[in-house]
């Protein structure tokens, strides 16, 4: 489940996947577990990969969130706890909730705020449920306000879900140049003397 710690989730517990060019066949992985590697920059062609074990294991192929230059995207947000069990059955204040803290665990796991989201689109199983959760929306975002799309679906992934949020959030200027460590994987097609070396995010 999401943290209430200040500052956001532990950071021994967030997982990053670093993947230096798009599409290529380098890959390192990092962890907040301490180690070699050498300090670099987040590229605009840098895919990196974010899961959150208080989040949960996701139930298909997908992962929590990827960044990819300056972007986020945040995979649908459900209304599950650590164990993947429904919270909130029949509740949708406390499925939305759930699912806007597992979106504010999402953001700051890579340092940003609601304030930093660009488009959200929400998935409601009942269209009358919209003006039941915009109150729990304007206290998420505050004073920002997101473009949004509202769809009413028969349902969703989960029996008894009604309610599940996904997003896109954009890095503002003074965090583009953000360091991290990353391994001195190769770009395909270059010469390696060895595999990668594993990394850490600071």
């Amino acid at each position: 489940m999401p943290s209430d710690r200040p500052g956001g989730p532990d950071p021994s517990r967030v997982h990053f996947v670093i993947m230096p060019r798009f599409g290529g066949a380098a890959r390192c992985e990092a962890s907040h577990s301490g180690g070699g590697g050498r300090r670099g920059t987040v590229t605009d062609m840098s895919r990196q990969e974010i899961m959150l074990a208080e989040l949960g294991e996701p139930i298909s192929h997908y992962t929590h969130a990827v960044r990819f230059g300056d972007l986020l995207f945040v995979s649908g947000c459900a209304p599950l706890d650590q164990h993947g069990e429904l919270v909130g059955r029949g509740d949708v204040l406390e499925q939305t909730r759930q699912v806007l803290g597992h979106l504010r665990a999402s953001l700051a796991a890579v340092g940003l705020e609601p304030s930093h989201v660009l488009k959200v689109t929400v998935y409601l199983t009942d269209i009358e449920d919209r003006t039941r959760i915009n109150p729990l929306r304007r206290e998420f975002f505050g004073s920002s306000r997101p473009a949004s799309t509202l769809v009413e679906v028969s349902r969703l992934a989960v029996p008894g879900m009604r309610v599940e949020i996904e997003a896109i959030a954009g890095f503002p200027d003074e965090r583009k140049a953000e360091h991290i460590t990353q391994s001195d994987a190769s770009p395909p097609g270059s010469r390696s003397d060895g595999p990668p070396q594993s990394a850490s995010r600071e």
